[in-house]
Order: C-alpha cells, then sequence, then structure tokens
C-alpha cells in the first residue's frame, strides 16, 4: 500500500527533514550505490530490549563497512574478551555480508597463556543458518558462567552458499566510499582473529564485528573479614 518509513538519521538536524527522511515502502535501496551486495538493503526482522543484558564485550562501533573475502566459501573469525565480574554469558552477535549463511558459534574459556581462539576449553556451541545478510543475536543454549579476568574467546565459523564467505570487520574510513561521517578504529594484539579454515589461526589489524553479552550473576556472594568488621559484597 501508499507509504513510506519515517527515519531518524545519526547526522543531526543538519542532514534531511530537521534530521529525518522518508524512505517509500517501495523504494528498493536507500544509498543509490550498486558496488556491494548489501549497500542497497534495508531489513528488520526482529529486534530486542535495550536491557536484555546487562553488559556488551565489544571491540567493533565504527561506521566504514570492511571485509576479508574467502573465494572457496567457508571462512572463521574470533573475538578474544577478558570478564569483568561474576557474570553469565547468554548471547552473542555477528555480522553477515551475504544472504544465505550457515554458523556455528563456538564458546572457549581459554589460559592465560593460549596464544589462539581455540587453545582453551569449548564450553558452548550453537549453529543454524541466517537467510538475510546483516547483524544477529544469536541466544545460546548453554549459558557460561564467567569470573572475573576470565579470557573466553567467540569463534564463528561460516559457510556461505553464494561462493563467497566475508569476515566484517571495524576499520578506518567512512560509509559506502562517502565522505561523511568518518571513523577511525584500532585493534590491539590478542583481540581479533581470522581463519580460512578453522584451525590455522591470524591475528588481525582490524577488529571481527562480533560482540558478547552477559548478565551480572547475582547468586555470587563474596564476604571480606577484617578486624573492624565484616562486608558482604554482591558481585
Amino acid at each position: 500500500g501508499n507509504g513510506a518509513w519515517l527515519i531518524k538519521n545519526s547526522y543531526g538536524t543538519s542532514h534531511g527533514d530537521n534530521g529525518y527522511l522518508w524512505v517509500s515502502y517501495y523504494d528498493r535501496g536507500i544509498t543509490g550505490s550498486n558496488s556491494t551486495p548489501i549497500a542497497n538493503t534495508l531489513v528488520f526482522t526482529d529486534y530486542g530490549t535495550y536491557n536484555n543484558y546487562d553488559n556488551n564485550y565489544q571491540y567493533d562501533g565504527g561506521v566504514s563497512l570492511h571485509c576479508y573475502s574467502y573465494p572457496n566459501g567457508t571462512a572463521s573469525m574470533a573475538n578474544v574478551f577478558t570478564a569483568d565480574g561474576f557474570e553469565k554469558l547468554e548471547a552473542i552477535s555477528f555480522y553477515t555480508y551475504r544472504t544465505n549463511v550457515n554458523y556455528t558459534v563456538k564458546i572457549y574459556k581459554l589460559d592465560n597463556n593460549d596464544i589462539a581462539p581455540i587453545g582453551g576449553t569449548l564450553v558452548a556451541s550453537e549453529s543454524g543458518n541466517e537467510i538475510y545478510a546483516g547483524y544477529h543475536t544469536i541466544e545460546l543454549g548453554n549459558i557460561v558462567d564467567l569470573a572475573p579476568g576470565d579470557k573466553f574467546s567467540v569463534v564463528i565459523d561460516m559457510t556461505s552458499a553464494s561462493g563467497y564467505a566475508y569476515i566484517m570487520v571495524d576499520a578506518s574510513g567512512s560509509l559506502f566510499g562517502t565522505t561523511y561521517p568518518y571513523s577511525f578504529a584500532s585493534c590491539n594484539a590478542g583481540e581479533s582473529y581470522m581463519s580460512g579454515d578453522g584451525s590455522n589461526w591470524s591475528g588481525m589489524s582490524y577488529n571481527c564485528r562480533i560482540k558478547a553479552f552477559t548478565t551480572a550473576d547475582d547468586s555470587i556472594n563474596i564476604t571480606i573479614k577484617n578486624p573492624a568488621n565484616s562486608h558482604l559484597i554482591r558481585q
């Protein structure tokens, strides 16, 4: 039927109609560019509330859309995080550049001397298929308990039916080749990894677009005693 989406942009009131724009129900894209498979695609299949989880572990956050491509159709990516407190890892999210991507999510607990994202103990795994490109949140069937200082990795193995598999990364640059907005990205050693076969891993100069979502574990009570008094701390 007739109508359009009213969209609020992130550039401020100087863009569009005082910060808003209209996209007709009949428009096939929003960028006018055919340079990338996802450039003219805007799809919302579901969304969650802002308070689903207490913590979001991530390294990405820029606007630039960069990727590494693997012509054999398989690729793996991983992020390594360190838990801040007593938490429960309940879900992860990742980005797919193509439609119809099969995935397997693996969660590993790592030792401090592990130099690869799969060097520790496998504690959770989830598999499925994403028919749309974009960001996807995957709930874990086995919730992972974390303690302060625990190193854990989120590993994503992907197989694409299109013939190419893509690892999406957060790199310095602008959105779809435009000059504005522009963001700067950096990656530290030991944060993000990529692999063409899921076994041989390389550290990356850009961070993977992988997130880990946790909730605080309110069942953990720590009692600290000293001669003056006792303190009960709920972490």
